[in-house]
Order: structure tokens, then C-alpha cells, then sequence
């Protein structure tokens, strides 16, 4: 899948998840609702998209491969028997016909070499007495037509695969946009006539889960440092925790710096540590999309001097 549509197929996960967990408050309102099923719906269909896309051929290339190195194989003793025969009865304007080597063969297109093997077996059929003179058994003639009509057979596959892809990948681009339109111009203004003063928890909920992130342009959360109040200069393996959100961060960096990457939005105690400082607790509001930037100092504590 184009890595353009992987944020909104990760969106579709969490506003499922989303739906489920307030399907009650959602589904008391019949005109929400009605556009939030249309959007799973299309959800599903996209996702359907994807998969048809995603599937992987690589054990398909394989066997054609084995299938192509196996009638190559058939074909080149049959073409090395009538190459020898040609030289020993001086048929000189055959001989090119039959002038090969396995290697060649094998570098030719799946569809050149079927069709040099399908004229060889053409050829052998039309001059079925002159086979025993140059050697060439019965059964040897059976495995190159049974290579040929397994060559035959697996041929036509990849264009069905190609074709898929494309129908896949033209719907992908197709549901993207609808989703985008009943998603961004018309669920969002809903959500916000409703919820935003009426129950911000839930439109905050509605907030996150609809987000589309690209890994490449994510904002991080939290940013900051933690220095010496006295001197401003780092303070080593100072501590950030933000209980909420399990967060015990180290800080390591030479220049006192700490980056926290991601953050639910909502209102967290957070508390910055070191040895022999005095802890300090601030109250940080994070809004979804933000990066909020703290730089704290820390006031050492009084170690009484031994006398």
C-alpha cells in the first residue's frame, strides 16, 4: 500500500475503537450516527482494498520460476538431439533451430521461452518418424509438452494479480477521499456542535481518534530540560514522571534535555527528580497536536557540611 493512505487506515482503526467505547452517547443521536455507520462502512471497504493489495506473490514468482527452469530443462535435451543430428546428416538450414544452450533459454522471457518450446513440440509432431533417429524418446517428447502445458497454465496469472492490484488501488484512493469528506467536512462539525462544551471529554476522545499521523512529521508532546537553579547547568540523570501516562523518563543527554514523544490529551501531574534536589510538581494541560515545552530548575538540597 502507498504509505500516503497508511495514516487514514490507522485513523479507521481508532475511530473504531472509539465508536465502540461511547456507542451509547453516539447512538442516541440518530443524525451522528447514521454518518458514523457510513464511514465504518467505508472503512470496511478500504481495508478490504488494502488487503487485496497487500497479498504477497512472492511464492507465486517462485514456482513460475521452478515451472520455467524445469522446461527449460526438457527443452534443451530435445533441441541438443536434433542439433547433433542435423550435424551428422548435414541438414545446415535446420541447424539454427535447434542452436541453443540451457543458460540461453533461461534468460529468455517466460513468454519467448514457451514460445520456442511451444514450436519445438510443433515441430517434433509434424516429424514424429524422424524422432528415434536423433534420439529422442517418447517419453522425452511427454515431459516437454507436460512442461509446456504447465507453463501454459501458470502464465496467465499475473495479469489477473496485476489487474486486482489496480482495481484494489484505484478503490483505496476512491474510499480515502469519501472518508476525508464525510469524515473532515461533516462529522467533525457535528462532533464539535455537539460535544465540544457539552461533554469535551468525548470530543477530545473524537479529537485523538481521528488524527492522521505521518511518523516523519509527528510533533512530539513534551519538550524541556531540567537545570542546577543555582548554576543553570544540567542536572545528570534528572527523572520526568508522569504517572497518568506511565512515563519515567531518564534524562541522559549531556545538556540536560528530555523529548516526549507522544501524549494522550488531557490534564497530568508531573513531577521532575534528581539526587540531592528538591523534587518540584507542576500541573501540565496537554491539548492534542500541541508540543508543550518545560524548562525546570531544580533547587539543590541543604547537605550539612561534617565537622
Amino acid at each position: 500500500m502507498n504509505k500516503k493512505y497508511l495514516p487514514t487506515q490507522n485513523m479507521l482503526f481508532q475511530f473504531n475503537d472509539f465508536v465502540t467505547a461511547n456507542r451509547e452517547k453516539l447512538e442516541s443521536n440518530p443524525l451522528l450516527w447514521a454518518l458514523i455507520q457510513k464511514i465504518l462502512a467505508k472503512g470496511i471497504e478500504f481495508n478490504e482494498a488494502i488487503a487485496v493489495q497487500s497479498i504477497n506473490y512472492g511464492g507465486y514468482a517462485i514456482a513460475k520460476r521452478q515451472k520455467k527452469e524445469n522446461l527449460a530443462d526438457s527443452l534443451i535435451n530435445i533441441l541438443n538431439l536434433f542439433y547433433n543430428d542435423c550435424l551428422q546428416n548435414n541438414k545446415m538450414d535446420d541447424i539454427e533451430n535447434f542452436k541453443s544452450t540451457e543458460g540461453k533459454l533461461l534468460s529468455m522471457s517466460f513468454s519467448g521461452l514457451l514460445n520456442y518450446a511451444e514450436k519445438t513440440v510443433t515441430y517434433c509432431d509434424k516429424h514424429s518418424q524422424e524422432l528415434a533417429a536423433a534420439g529422442i524418446t517418447e517419453a522425452m517428447l511427454t515431459s516437454l509438452k507436460d512442461a509446456v502445458r504447465e507453463m501454459q497454465t501458470y502464465m496467465p496469472l499475473p495479469q489477473e494479480m496485476i489487474k486486482k492490484r489496480e482495481e484494489a488501488t484505484k478503490a483505496i484512493i476512491k474510499k480515502a477521499k469519501e472518508i476525508d469528506s464525510l469524515q473532515i467536512d461533516r462529522l467533525n462539525k457535528l462532533m464539535e456542535s455537539f460535544f465540544k462544551l457539552s461533554d469535551p471529554t468525548l470530543y477530545s476522545a473524537y479529537q485523538q481518534a481521528v488524527r492522521r499521523e505521518r511518523a516523519a512529521s509527528r510533533k512530539l508532546a513534551l519538550i524541556g530540560s531540567v537545570k542546577d537553579k543555582r548554576t543553570n547547568k544540567p542536572i545528570a540523570n534528572a527523572q520526568v514522571l508522569i504517572p497518568q501516562a506511565e512515563i519515567d523518563h531518564i534524562i541522559r543527554g549531556d545538556k540536560g534535555g528530555f523529548r516526549i514523544p507522544s501524549l494522550e490529551a488531557g490534564t497530568y501531574p508531573v513531577e521532575f527528580r534528581a539526587v540531592n534536589y528538591k523534587s518540584q510538581r507542576i500541573t501540565l494541560v496537554h491539548n492534542y497536536g500541541e508540543t508543550d515545552r518545560l524548562d525546570i530548575v531544580l533547587e539543590p538540597e541543604f547537605i550539612p557540611q561534617n565537622i
